[in-house]
């Protein structure tokens, strides 16, 4: 029998062709172009087109040394079979025939790019030896530009071939629809690879494999938590690429926002203080990673992304930010958590114990000094070196108005640059009004922060004075020097760009670049009138040369000497009484409730909780009131008649419940002081209560609500005008931030119930 190889078949075997103009002839195989590629029909291009075939990509040898112009293999086809495993079986036939592929400009790239990712081309491929040979072939010598080539996609744009991803190594991963697959038998796994589809769930694969899922837009509205744990357990078995991590570190997907940097992110809201870290983090913008992604994947983003367990340096200071108004460099939208001296003291103090930790990683502190001696370095230059992330926040506290002062009775909060602030004032000058913006006044007293697993008292006298510069004591000679033109501090320091950038540190400057019109413009800094009052005889400090009328006075935008007009005043109090009454009025007995302090100095006040007592009396509640600790122990609420619900049937475990003691008081309580208080100024009988515990004091106004000290000693009718009072300061409370005072609002509320109170007095003596 004869034998004759394909290629040797071509030689001598005369087939029909077609010309770019139409005519049919008679060719051998090597002389001719291929019908399809890849299964895709080819149409023969115009003579006019075939100059320009140079620029494209190349096809083979042979055909770029031909001279004379390209031949179509003429075969009879239908718009039915394109594409067909027969086209497809024909093509493997000439082109081991040595026939040439098609010019690159006669294929249609859009119908190719879908075929090499549809299923049913791989289904093809899969069946049979010849035709994987072919696709190999073709493969290898169409590597340059087949994995680029992009795939049409409905309403978004083309992905390469080269990005997609074989299924079923990766969607058990990943899940449905959450990559670009291709469906593709696993012995067509070398040929994939060859056009760049990524086959196998390695590290290096599952990495593009997260940064394609991060890129998405919109971003999902899911966390790919098997994604992650992969790659957790890839990286533990496998050593990675540090070009990959870093990446990694770019792409830490927050659902239904997108990707963020890994020291952008926290892990943890920790558990003692769990409400301060939350509060930075919304205030930071920066997510819990634990909220969103569960315990297991601690390691992946603690060890491998390097993700802070709590809040770091740059959460802290972009918390800092946050509250700032927006004229003056904080954030556009205001802050999503209302700022609170104890917040404002916990991020202080949180600010210290890191700045702590991060020095004592630094060189020791007198070899940096004898460097000083022998090398005549300055102080600037020493700070830098020795601490550089110390020197970086000072240098932030000297250029943003980061030290705050909250101020009472509503009027603006004081947000000045750490040259502004003094830590205390001098005795000489201590009757000045400069003394109550002393940060002593605010932050004098310890905070307790968790360090290493030790509670250690932080103090914030040394955070303000020894870490960012601030002046300790404020002497009668400062005083005056602050109001000389040509040396009155606050001007933020040039130096910030030369600072040391700690890794993810950087903050925007979009600060204006006068500073002295800002503390003109703005009522948020410590001018003239802030500092020595309104008396002119105060002015006598200042020396000859120094403005009389300050700098900072003449341009503020609240005006302090407007004529007064009691009509208006008498029309503001009248409705702000009425808001205070009716807010008592729609308050609701909850049965736990958050507030802070009592009306004391801000240093000695502390936030507590109250807690709701399994017990009430025609309508009036009982409830404890005290600091965590307190509602936490036992032995406290034993001392004060109360118990903690074991397993009764009809009372929910844990319930505070009051003893035959307790249950006497309260009720006498109610009915001889709050029932009669809630008729005299018109409030339901729920929106009064009386509490226990050692943070009630006299008595507190909790969202509205009016919680009264049950008193000891059993309480006659005829005491009644000591509780009227209280009633009304009460009351008053409600007006807290108000352009009133509180004793203001409380002796009206006096006054326009009096008249009641005084005909119910009589009728009580008519009635004994």
């Amino acid at each position: 029998s004869l034998k004759m190889t394909a290629e040797a078949l071509g030689r001598v075997l005369w087939l029909p062709a077609r010309s770019a103009d139409g005519e049919l002839l008679l060719r051998r195989a090597p002389a001719l172009v291929r019908r399809t590629f890849l299964g895709v029909a080819a149409e023969l291009p115009q003579k006019s087109t075939l100059a320009g075939l140079k620029d494209s990509p190349p096809t083979s040898s042979a055909a770029s040394e031909r001279s004379e112009p390209p031949m179509m293999v003429a075969m009879p086809t239908s718009s039915a079979q394109q594409g067909s495993e027969q086209h497809f079986r024909w093509e493997v036939f000439l082109a081991d025939m040595k026939s040439e592929q098609p010019p690159f400009d006669s294929l249609d790239l859009q119908v190719l790019g879908e075929r090499l990712v549809s299923r049913q081309f791989w289904e093809v491929v899969a069946k049979s030896a010849d035709l994987r040979r072919h696709v190999c072939r073709v493969f290898r010598e169409n590597e340059s530009w087949l994995p680029d080539l992009e795939v049409p996609a409905r309403g978004r744009p083309g992905q390469r071939i080269g990005s997609y991803f074989r299924r079923g190594a990766f969607e058990p991963i990943v899940g449905e629809a959450g990559l670009p697959y291709v469906d593709a038998p696993e012995i067509c796994q070398p040929y994939l690879e060859m056009l760049r589809i990524r086959c196998v769930a390695n590290f290096e694969n599952l990495a593009v494999a997260l940064s394609c899922w991060a890129d998405k837009e919109p971003p999902p509205m899911c966390a790919p938590k098997a994604l992650m744990h992969a790659l957790l357990k890839q990286a533990l078995h496998e050593r990675q690429t540090p070009s990959v991590l870093l990446d990694l570190k770019k792409k830490v997907f927050i659902p239904g926002k997108g990707p963020i940097e890994a020291h952008q992110a926290v892990w943890s809201a920790g558990e003692g203080e769990n409400d301060f870290v939350r509060n930075v983090c919304k205030l930071a913008d920066a997510p819990i990673l634990e909220d969103i992604y569960g315990e297991s994947l601690r390691g992946w983003f603690c060890y491998f992304l390097n993700v802070r367990d709590s809040p770091g340096v740059f959460q802290l200071l972009q918390a800092l930010t946050r509250i700032l108004p927006a004229q003056i460099g904080g954030g556009q939208e205001g802050p999503k958590v209302k700022p609170t001296l104890l917040l404002l003291r916990q991020i202080y103090a949180e600010l210290f114990v890191q700045l702590q930790e991060g020095f004592r990683a630094s060189e020791d502190v007198q070899q940096l000094k004898r460097r000083r001696v022998d090398d005549d370095m300055t102080l600037q230059e020493l700070s830098r070196e020795r601490d550089p992330l110390g020197f970086h926040v000072n240098t932030i506290f000297r250029s943003k108005r980061f030290v705050v002062l909250p101020q009472a009775r509503g009027r603006p909060w004081k947000f000045l640059t750490s040259a502004q602030t003094y830590w205390s004032v001098d005795l000489e000058i201590a009757d000045l009004p400069c003394s109550k913006f002393a940060l002593s006044n605010f932050y004098a007293s310890p905070v307790q922060k968790t360090n290493q697993g030790e509670s250690v008292d932080v103090d914030l006298k040394q955070f303000f004075v020894e870490v960012l510069g601030v002046k300790e004591v404020l002497t009668r000679e400062e005083l005056a020097r602050r109001f000389q033109p040509q040396s009155r501090p606050g001007r933020p320091l040039q130096t910030h760009q030369e600072a040391p950038q700690p890794r993810g540190e950087e903050l925007s400057e979009d600060e204006d670049s006068s500073e002295d019109s800002v503390e003109a413009e703005d009522d948020a800094t410590l001018g003239l009138q802030d500092l020595l009052g309104d008396e002119a005889g105060l002015l006598d400090i200042l020396p000859a040369f120094g403005s009389r009328s300050g700098a900072s006075g003449a341009k503020r935008r609240r005006t302090d000497n407007l004529p007064a007009d009691a009509d208006v005043d008498a029309t503001f109090l009248r409705n702000l009484m009425s808001r205070c009454t009716q807010r008592t009025r729609s308050a609701q007995a909850g049965e736990a409730m958050y507030t802070g302090g009592s009306s004391g100095l801000p240093t000695t006040t502390e936030e507590v909780a109250l807690r709701k007592i399994h017990w009430s009396h025609g309508g009036v509640s009982l409830y404890a009131c005290g600091p965590p600790a307190f509602l936490a122990s036992p032995e406290a609420l034993q001392a004060e008649g109360l118990s903690l619900a074991g397993r009764q049937a009809s009372v929910p475990r844990g319930s505070f419940l009051p003893s035959e003691g307790l249950k006497q008081r309260a009720a006498s309580f109610a009915d001889s002081v709050l029932v009669p208080l809630a008729q005299f100024f018109q409030v339901p009988v729920a929106s009064v209560a009386a509490a226990v515990g050692p943070s009630i004091g006299r008595g507190r106004n909790v969202h509205g609500l009016i919680c009264f000290n049950l008193p000891q000693h059993e309480v006659r009718r005829s005491d009644l005008c000591r509780w009227y009072c209280e009633m009304c300061r009460l009351l008053a409370s409600n007006a807290s931030g108000e352009d009133f005072s509180t004793a203001e609002v409380a002796s009206a509320l006096t006054a326009q119930h009096l008249t009641r109170f005084l005909e119910f007095q009589a009728s009580v003596r008519r009635r004994r």
